[in-house]
């Protein structure tokens, strides 16, 4: 066999706990289109306005609690792993590690290595790499952010050395041997042995169930087999406790996979169940999610209500996991690795459940049509207001110009008529005159809106919502020509009320919403009526 370069990937943490750092970290992390995958444009609105600006805080203070000083466990842990697994494997490959964010990325690996190649072809003829990202389950938001990485750091290289990608090693008999043996080690440490367990918590990361029901993401699959391979194994090794798979951080308001960690724990605590032990097997080495979301927040609530959590860290440097580990890569580079496989019994259950969301998704058609309703009520809602801030200065032009204008005469006479002042006949200009002056004109777009929305909504049950939107939209494109010139106030004053007119069409853009969604998912539709609004 020819020797190998085995690249570790791993995610990576801050530089340090302060706010600072962190913030750093989670607008890199967060801006990956792998990691949250909603439009661009909207999800960097919210990232840098809602998210940046009060999350670093609160996550620092829990990055602090897990920092020694110097590292975070996910750092330290992952280089003495790597550390081990070289002392294992260094008659077969070198051994490196290479993090998605922070400083220790692909790239100065490649520098490094591109300097002796350039030096010795040969031994870029003699490069072979292996690329194993620690993520034992593949997911989208994961294991192809390693591929994207990968990908960004080779496409203007000039030397490429072949290479093979690893997607996933749950299934390896290392992985689901080391963590049945870590689970009976720890069970059995326990005051009372095993049996003093009343249920086991296998825990594994969350992601939207989005992604697996629209975009076919395998983790959920792989998660379900992956709990029920450490079942078996467990069996196996003589352990039989009752377990039970969840899914932990959700992030954002849409549902996540089922069920929640928390909710879990809580309910078994209801049913009697007070001695719990939770192993998460979504992560090879330990790290702020399974350190302190469970080894400190969730024993904690769950001590709150009576209940006992038991820890069990994840396999981090275990000699037994390290040398399973190695071997295993020795059977891969010499093709004879053979991977567990599941029971027929377990096979049917993992291939009959289905993620399910309770909110179902909006059509591609509902979808489409709630960007014209957007679109829509955005035109008729700047039509309302984009004449706001121009009041003053419309006021003193069409008074100069204009004055003797029936509707400015009438306007002023109402003004009169509000403010319970006599008004001279030539109408004069002040901080009352042209809040009350722009308030009348605003107040006549609103009040044709108004009178005309019954009218739109009932044409268009009759003839349909698309002809109706397009006639109404220009209507409004019409006035606002009017508008440009609108040299005289009673142009003005056609061009809003054609304008208020056609902008009655909002009752029928609501209807669109209402037409193209199912009562579950309607408030979905609707939140794009007031994203407009």
């Amino acid at each position: 066999m020819k020797k190998k370069t085995i690249v570790l990937a791993q995610l990576g943490s801050p530089k340090s706990p302060s706010t600072k750092d962190v913030r750093l970290f989670l607008k890199e992390f967060l801006g990956d289109p792998r990691v949250v995958d909603l439009p661009r444009f909207f999800w960097w609105i919210i990232l840098n306005f809602f998210v940046l600006p009060f999350r670093p805080a609160r996550s620092a203070a829990l990055y602090k609690r897990i920092w020694d000083g110097g590292s975070f466990p996910l750092i330290r842990l992952t280089e003495e792993m790597a550390r081990h697994l070289q002392e294992e494997m260094k008659d077969h490959a070198n051994i490196e590690v290479v993090y998605l964010l922070g400083e220790k990325k692909l790239g100065p690996l490649i520098d490094k290595q591109e300097d002796n190649w350039r030096e010795d072809l040969s031994s870029f003829n003699e490069t072979s790499w292996l690329i194993l990202p620690l993520f034992p389950q593949y997911s989208e938001s994961t294991t192809a952010s390693v591929v994207d990485a990968v990908s960004k750091e080779l496409h203007q290289r000039v030397l490429i050395p072949s290479f093979e990608f690893i997607a996933h090693f749950y299934s390896w008999p290392s992985f689901i041997e080391s963590s049945a043996r870590q689970i009976k080690e720890v069970l059995e440490e326990r005051e009372g042995g095993i049996d003093s367990t009343e249920r086991l918590l296998i825990s594994f990361h969350g992601i939207p169930k989005r992604r697996v029901i629209q975009k076919n993401d395998a983790y959920f699959r792989q998660c379900l087999e992956t709990f029920y391979l450490i079942k078996e194994e467990l069996l196996h090794q003589g352990v039989e406790v009752p377990m039970s798979y969840c899914f932990q951080s959700r992030f954002g308001s849409e549902e996540w996979l089922t069920p929640y960690t928390e909710e879990m724990g809580l309910s078994c605590i209801e049913r009697g169940e007070k001695k719990l032990a939770i192993f998460s097997p979504s992560f090879a080495v330990d790290c702020l999610e399974t350190i302190d979301e469970l080894g400190h927040e969730l024993k904690n609530e769950l001590a709150e209500r009576g209940g006992e959590l038991l820890f069990i860290p994840s396999l981090n440097s275990k000699d037994f996991w390290v040398k399973s580990l190695a071997r295993d890569l020795k059977d891969h580079l010499s093709n004879t690795l053979t991977v567990k496989i599941l029971n027929e019994e377990h096979q049917r259950i993992v291939m009959t459940q289905k993620v399910e969301q309770e909110v179902p998704p909006l059509s591609k058609e509902a979808k489409e049509s709630l960007k014209i309703v957007f679109f829509t009520l955005f035109l008729d809602l700047m039509g309302f207001s984009i004449i706001f801030p121009l009041f003053p200065s419309l006021a003193s032009h069409y008074v100069q110009l204009d004055g003797g204008n029936f509707f400015i005469q009438l306007i002023f006479d109402m003004i009169s008529f509000f403010s319970s002042s006599s008004l001279s006949s030539t109408p004069v200009l002040n901080a009352q005159t042209i809040v009350l002056f722009g308030g009348i004109l605003g107040a006549l777009y609103s009040f044709l809106q108004f009178l005309a929305a019954p009218f739109w909504g009932s044409i268009s049950d009759r003839y349909g919502r698309r002809p109706v939107l397009l006639i109404s939209l220009a209507g409004l494109l019409l006035s606002y020509i009017l508008w440009f010139f609108s040299g005289s106030f009673t142009l003005l004053i056609f061009s809003r009320l054609i304008g208020g007119l056609m902008s009655g069409n909002i009752s029928v853009a609501s209807a669109v919403a209402a037409d193209g969604t199912e009562e579950k998912n309607r408030s979905k539709g609707m939140a794009f009526i007031g994203m407009a609004f």
